[in-house]
C-alpha cells in the first residue's frame, strides 16, 4: 500500500508556492486529495492499478508512478492557478489581438488539459503561438 501522503511530498517538493500556509490541516488534506484525483485522471496507462481507498493507493506504487502523479498535481495547480477567471477574463476581451496575454506563457501550455483549452476559448492563442 501506497500512502496518499509519500504523493504528496513528491508534489509539494516541486512546488515553490506557500498557498497553504495559512490553513488548517483538514482543508490542505482536502485540496491535496482534490487536485490528486484530477492528476489521477491525466495518468492514462500507468503500469501498476490506481486502485484506492481512504488511506492511499492499494498497490505499492514505484517512484516513477509517484513521480508522474507528483507531475500531473503540480499540471492540475498549474490550471487552477493561471486559468482563474482574473487570467482568462483578459482573453476574451483581447480576442482579436496578436499578443499573448501574461496567463497563458508558452511554458504552461503542455500543463493545460485540451478539454479546458476549447472550454475557456483560448484555442485562438494557441493558433496564434504556433504559427509563430
Amino acid at each position: 500500500m501506497t500512502p496518499y501522503q509519500k504523493v504528496y511530498d513528491a508534489f509539494l517538493v516541486k512546488m515553490l508556492e506557500d498557498e497553504w500556509v495559512n490553513w488548517t490541516e483538514e482543508e490542505i488534506s482536502q485540496d491535496l486529495r482534490g487536485i490528486l484525483e484530477g492528476a489521477i485522471s491525466w495518468f492514462k496507462f500507468p503500469r501498476i492499478s490506481l486502485d484506492r481507498d481512504d488511506n492511499g493507493f492499494i498497490n505499492d506504487l514505484d517512484n516513477e508512478e509517484i513521480q508522474i502523479l507528483a507531475c500531473y498535481m503540480k499540471c492540475e495547480w498549474l490550471n487552477r492557478t493561471i486559468l482563474t477567471w482574473e487570467n482568462v477574463k483578459p482573453l476574451y476581451e483581447e480576442r482579436d489581438s496578436p499578443s499573448i496575454g501574461h496567463s497563458l506563457q508558452p511554458s504552461f501550455l503542455p500543463c493545460i488539459n485540451p478539454c479546458q483549452i476549447k472550454s475557456l476559448g483560448v484555442r485562438p492563442i494557441v493558433n496564434v503561438i504556433s504559427s509563430k
